[in-house]
C-alpha cells in the first residue's frame, strides 16, 4: 500500500461518508447496539461532510483524506482544541480519524 495524504475537497464527501460509516460499523460492533450501527447511512454522513468541506463549522479546522491508488481509505479531521481550559492557539484537537 502506497498511501498519500492530501487536504479534502467537497468532491470527497461521498467517499469520506462511506469510510466514516463503515469504520463505525466495524469498530463499534459489539460495543454499540447493532440496530444503531446498521441504521447508519452514508448518505446522511455525505450531507455532513459536504457541509463541513464547503464551509467548516469550526474556523481554522482542516480535513485530510488518505488515498491508496486513488481510492479514499481514511480521513482525519483536526482543529483548535474545544476544551475551555485549553483553548489557546497552541492547543489542537483530533476531531475524527
Amino acid at each position: 500500500m502506497t498511501a498519500t495524504v492530501r487536504l479534502a475537497v467537497p468532491s470527497d464527501a461521498e467517499a469520506m461518508a462511506r469510510v466514516h460509516v463503515a469504520s463505525w460499523q466495524f469498530a463499534y460492533r459489539g460495543m454499540l447496539d447493532d440496530e444503531l450501527l446498521d441504521g447508519l447511512n452514508w448518505r446522511d454522513r455525505r450531507k455532513f461532510w459536504t457541509r463541513i468541506l464547503r464551509r467548516p463549522t469550526i474556523p481554522e479546522s482542516a480535513n485530510y483524506v488518505i488515498e491508496d491508488d486513488g481510492r479514499i481509505v481514511g480521513f482525519a479531521s483536526v482543529g483548535p482544541c474545544r476544551d475551555e481550559d485549553r483553548s489557546d492557539a497552541t492547543q489542537w484537537e483530533l476531531y475524527g480519524l
